[in-house]
């Protein structure tokens, strides 16, 4: 075998097999892997979450498996079991034949035929039963969807075999459609708020946090990859919280207050970059983070399931997620060259992009909590923003918002006015 060429003045190297390798090369190789490698168990606990998850009940009801949608629904909405076979509560029975019209309206207004299962059972069910009794209505479509489940199965494949660009291409066409149809407004919403939650440039902070840090004063590579992990233990900390304050604080309470908590971080940062004070920097980094991950992380999903009708959320959700993406690629695309150019203006001008993503939910979006998709359409036609009087002076405005804040620690709607308390009742949950 002929020797590999070597570089004039270097030594060859010789390992012999049975030497060990020595402490430092070891060392070295943790240290070079370790940041791969620890991703791997958050994403071994998602993929044996994929065992755990139930199938989507909408998926069931296309292929015309409505018991198993049942059982889902029930699973869900109740946290037991069902009582018996394909029974349960007439609130879990009435959302299935919900979703099963809003199936059937779907491909009506495709022009195509609807599943199989869901053509048999609407030859199946009379008009004789009555639509106020859901158990009646169930077991009528149960019966006749056991005998079409089969081919509505094969119906289903053949839609899913369409292709990725024809899929594609039915997804713009419905995204169109939602455009100038009654949910428009509340499509433009999502794309509004799907870009100020990428805007905000919350994935750079987590991406380039190192190099933040490493720019404003810490010297070793090593310490500031250590530091930096307190900021994803800070959005780990600030997602918990919001799963617990979502249904109690409000969406809009929470996306209002996490917006300006973090626009005043980001400005902390910016003094902080500008000064080389790389503690205040990383306290700034770790209070906007969780400002963020407490509000708009996970509040922003939960608006999505809440904003459009079953008929409409595949194509407006699939769209909005779009866009999130790719405006969370442009500001990684651009964020250290500003840093570089702007210096700590940077940071303030994200901050100022977070006071206007504050603005703007105050402005428009109403509060969601405890109404069904009707109450929130409703809300939407029948106010043309968030309120009266501007985003600053009114009573849904930024000072009519502190008031609220302040009435609320204080336990109650004391203090506030005849229209400030009308307001706060329109926040307020609708109780079923």
């Amino acid at each position: 075998m002929k020797p590999l060429l070597k570089a004039p003045g270097t030594k060859r190297l010789k390992l012999k097999c049975d030497e060990p390798l020595s402490n430092n090369a070891f060392k070295f190789n943790l240290r070079r892997y370790r940041m791969v490698g620890a991703p791997v168990l958050p994403a071994s606990i998602m993929l044996l979450g994929i065992f755990i998850l139930p199938e989507s009940p909408r998926w069931l009801v296309i292929r015309g498996r409505l018991p198993e949608a049942l059982e889902v629904i029930h699973s869900l909405r109740e946290n037991t079991a069902m009582p018996g076979a394909d029974q349960s509560t007439a609130q879990v029975e009435a959302e299935l034949m919900d979703l099963w019209s809003a199936v059937e309206k779907e491909f009506a207004d495709r022009g195509g035929a609807p599943p199989a299962a869901s053509a048999a059972a609407s030859t199946a069910a009379p008009s004789s039963v009555p639509a106020a009794d859901p158990a009646a209505r169930v077991s009528t479509v149960f019966a006749a969807t056991s005998t079409a489940a089969p081919a509505a199965a094969a119906v289903a494949a053949a839609n899913q075999s369409q292709g990725f660009f024809r899929t594609l291409w039915t997804i713009l066409l419905d995204v169109g459609v939602i455009l100038k149809g009654e949910e428009g407004r509340a499509f433009k919403m999502a794309l509004w708020l799907a870009f100020f939650n990428q805007a905000t440039c919350s994935t750079s902070i987590i991406n380039y946090a190192p190099k933040i840090l490493e720019r404003a004063g810490v010297s070793d590579h090593e310490q500031a990859v250590l530091f930096a992990s307190a900021i994803s233990v800070t959005k780990a900390a600030g997602v918990t919280a919001s799963m617990f304050l979502v249904d109690r604080a409000g969406r809009r309470f929470l996306l209002v207050g996490g917006s300006y908590a973090a626009a005043a971080a980001m400005m902390v940062l910016a003094a902080a970059y500008g000064a080389n004070n790389a503690l205040a920097a990383l306290l700034a980094m770790c209070g906007f983070m969780l400002a963020f991950s407490a509000s708009w992380a996970g509040v922003f999903w939960v608006l999505m399931s809440e904003l459009f009708s079953m008929r409409a959320k595949s194509a407006a959700i699939s769209a909005c997620t779009a866009l999130l993406f790719a405006t969370g690629a442009v500001t990684d695309f651009v964020f250290l060259a500003l840093a570089s150019a702007m210096g700590g203006w940077a940071f303030a001008l994200v901050g100022c992009v977070c006071l206007a993503a504050g603005m703007y939910v105050q402005a428009t979006l109403p509060e969601t909590k405890g109404r069904t998709l009707a109450e929130v359409q409703a809300l939407l036609k029948s106010s043309s923003g968030g309120g009266g009087g501007g985003v600053w002076s009114g009573d849904r405005g930024v000072v009519g918002w502190a008031r609220r804040f302040a009435g609320r620690l204080r336990g109650g709607g004391a203090g506030l006015s005849a229209t400030q308390r009308r307001y706060a009742v329109m926040e307020a949950p609708i109780s079923p």
